[in-house]
């Protein structure tokens, strides 16, 4: 598989392609890392893709854009917050935390409101290891609303860890 990095740019969507199909996950991430290396100088390319209706390939995007990092790709993980699947919501945390941009971080504050527990959670964990300040006013009407005594006592926790992080003596 060496021969992957012989490729050039035009061999992109025929790899997006190849990696909807495949169901060998040893596959699949040879793949991704094949359009890592490829999509670096074309990331409105494989960001095409994010429309696919296979929400596996979907997934699969995000991680390889997340890779790239490329905060001028972050806009179009926007429609991917209420994705109908979770995994793509996961994905979409995951991708955004790597890239460590402002905008990034800021598109991290639309999954506090998740349906999936864990996806909030992940969010939240996030913000508070980017100390994102932004979040800190939303994480303290969050921990006082109704809803939050409800929440599981993990979730709980993550609020509360990740507003001390963000928050410090402020919050204190």
């Amino acid at each position: 598989l060496p021969m992957l990095t012989l490729l050039n740019s035009n061999a992109l969507l025929p790899l997006c392609e190849l990696l909807g199909r495949l169901e060998s996950r040893r596959l699949r991430m040879i793949i991704v890392d094949a359009l890592e290396g490829l999509g670096k100088q074309h990331g409105e390319i494989l960001a095409s893709k994010l429309s696919d209706a296979r929400w596996y390939l979907v997934r699969n995007m995000v991680l390889v854009l997340g890779r790239i990092g490329d905060p001028t790709i972050v806009d179009r993980f926007r429609p991917l917050v209420h994705h109908p699947r979770a995994q793509v919501r996961k994905e979409v945390v995951r991708a955004i935390q790597q890239m460590n941009h402002p905008n990034a971080t800021d598109l991290q504050l639309s999954f506090l409101k998740d349906p999936d527990g864990g996806i909030r959670m992940a969010a939240v964990r996030a913000l508070g290891q980017a100390r994102y300040q932004p979040a800190r006013e939303l994480l303290l009407q969050i921990i006082q609303s109704r809803e939050c005594r409800g929440k599981n006592l993990a979730e709980k926790a993550s609020l509360f860890d990740a507003l001390g992080r963000i928050g410090g003596e402020v919050v204190i």
